[in-house]
């Protein structure tokens, strides 16, 4: 993937959660937090 595919790919997953991210993913943590976690969860 060149340089300019994958910051254009990273933009456009930074809109969605710019877009969405406060939506609730359930009915106590919204997608957001919900991505978050799961990072945490990965990286650990």
């Amino acid at each position: 993937m060149s340089l300019e595919s994958r910051d254009e790919f990273l933009a456009g997953v930074r809109s969605l959660y710019e877009r969405w991210g406060t939506n609730k993913y359930d009915e106590q943590v919204s997608q957001i937090e919900h991505a978050v976690q799961c990072a945490q969860h990965a990286r650990d």
